[in-house]
């Protein structure tokens, strides 16, 4: 979501139909590829992207009819702006990083996380190549020596705060760095401990720290990626620098992938609330993801639903947490992030809505149990249709997951994989759409989109594109990948080495 200053170089090409723009919907649909690329400051604009061939002759005599057909006329105002010039980059990486550590209480030099002051957070984000946006709170921090906050006996409150690529969150204790595009989270993990242990290096890791993780999915474009991310070998090796774990990767090159790292200095029989439960929607259904997260805030999206987390949370959460605080914000020129805060626990949703790099992501730190999963995974998507989702749950110092995949109607357990150890417990699980309901995106439009029709050439361009992505993924299954491990039944350790994601 989003695009910052220098994001991505090379030629562009702009839309312009007079009074009538579709730069915010039209253009995504065959340029597409776009969205957030982190540096550390900057106003929000777009990146770029070439034109295909195709495109271009397109543009050049049928871009103003089509909008006439597009639009109806009684809804014309709707899609009405000043000519202008939006641009979009190549790709955007949406599949996050995730960096969490939890300190020993009273080795934190604020007595809290939560008591260090923003400006010191937005130093450390220099390194990971992302800015604070925004900040929410829940509860209220412990007293600081900095005098910062007002004096208190603690509380299980949180504070969020919305980046410029994803997410922070930090509890008194506990910091979850979630980033994503050509971010560096791993590059501030030593900033991060000079600021809350200042004299981390005179000590023993097992002295001022719980325990630390690093996670992601499969990069679609590996070598795009910055030091030290450029492949698990690297990440993993850095992670080593400071800490002593152990590293797994979960699943297949054919479906996806989950690469997890933790470090557990947990006193044996020590419990934590450390659970993560996270759903990533890939091949969205992009005529709706376009329309709801396209266009910045003025879109037309933004209009018909402008806190979509907000709106999504009954379906999500059960209704429970009626006291949650959100922060939601569109991108312009395209994607949509949002944290929630109920108590202790956080809910994100990070989207990048265009063809070609589509993403939907949504993680609780909530833990969730029995049917609850499935809601969470249903709640998911009605943020947004998807050809695939992943479901991964992950916990650290806990007796353990449930054995199962969650059941989610619709969609058909493609790979299912989990790691055992004394220190963490993690399951991936891969879902795609069952061929009952696996018909074209572009033929099944969201509610929100009754009233909006597609020209039938468009529509037929664009089944025929989902027709054929469709067979090229089947025969990718059908045909074994050199390296690839054979589905993992329930409870077996996955471990292997790095496949970029196809």
């Amino acid at each position: 979501p989003g695009s910052p200053v220098g994001a991505k170089q090379g030629s562009a090409i702009a839309i312009h139909t007079g009074t009538l723009t579709l730069s915010h919907f039209l253009m995504p649909l065959f340029v597409a590829p776009g969205g957030r690329d982190g540096i550390p400051a900057g106003a929000f604009v777009a990146g770029s992207r070439r034109a295909p061939p195709f495109f271009t002759r397109f543009c050049g005599i049928g871009l103003t009819l089509a909008a006439s057909v597009w639009a109806a006329p009684e809804r014309a105002a709707d899609w009405v702006s000043q000519a202008s010039t939006v641009e979009f980059p190549d790709l955007f990486e949406g599949p996050e990083k995730t960096l969490s550590l939890k300190f020993s209480a009273e080795e934190i030099d604020a007595g809290s996380l939560r008591a260090i002051p923003q400006a010191k957070w937005e130093a450390v984000l220099v390194h990971a190549r992302c800015e604070i946006l925004s900040a929410i709170e829940s509860g209220m921090p412990k007293v600081s020596h900095w005098g910062i906050v007002p004096a208190n006996t603690g509380s299980p409150g949180l504070t969020g705060y919305l980046l410029s690529e994803s997410s922070l969150f930090l509890s008194d204790t506990t910091l979850t760095l979630k980033t994503c595009g050509r971010t560096t989270p791993l590059a501030a993990l030593e900033p991060i401990l000079d600021i809350v242990v200042p004299e981390w290096r005179s000590k023993s890791v097992e002295g001022y720290l719980k325990y630390a993780s690093f996670m992601r999915l499969g990069y679609m474009r590996p070598d795009e990626q910055l030091e030290p991310h450029t492949s698990w070998e690297q990440e993993v090796g850095h992670m080593d620098k400071y800490f002593s774990g152990e590293a797994v990767v979960l699943g297949s090159k054919a479906t996806s992938l989950q690469h997890v790292y933790v470090a557990s200095y947990l006193a044996d029989g020590e419990e934590t609330d450390a659970v993560s439960f996270q759903v990533a929607l890939t091949d969205l259904d992009t005529d709706e993801s376009m329309l709801r997260y396209g266009g910045g805030a003025s879109g037309r999206g933004a209009q018909l639903d402008p806190a979509p987390l907000a709106t999504a949370w009954p379906a999500l959460h059960n209704g429970s947490h009626a006291d949650a605080s959100f922060d939601e914000r569109f991108f312009d020129p395209i994607g949509y992030s949002s944290n929630a805060l109920a108590g202790g626990y956080y809910t994100t949703v990070h989207i990048t809505p265009q063809p070609g790099c589509s993403y939907l992501s949504v993680e609780t730190s909530a833990p969730l149990r029995g049917d609850a999963r499935e809601q969470f995974v249903q709640g998911a998507l009605s943020l947004g249709g998807a050809g695939t989702l992943a479901v991964t749950e992950v916990a650290i110092g806990q007796p353990g997951l449930q054995s199962t995949a969650p059941d989610i109607p619709g969609y058909e357990l493609r790979r299912s994989s989990q790691s055992l150890s004394r220190a963490f417990a993690v399951g991936h699980y891969h879902f795609e759409r069952e061929a009952a309901t696996s018909v074209p995106w572009s033929t099944t439009p969201s509610p929100l989109l009754q009233n909006t029709t597609l020209p039938e050439k468009l529509v037929a361009r664009l089944a025929a594109q989902s027709a054929k992505r469709r067979e090229t993924n089947n025969m990718r299954r059908e045909q074994p990948q050199p390296g690839e491990v054979d589905a993992f039944p329930e409870h077996q350790s996955a471990c292997g080495v790095e496949h970029p994601r196809l």
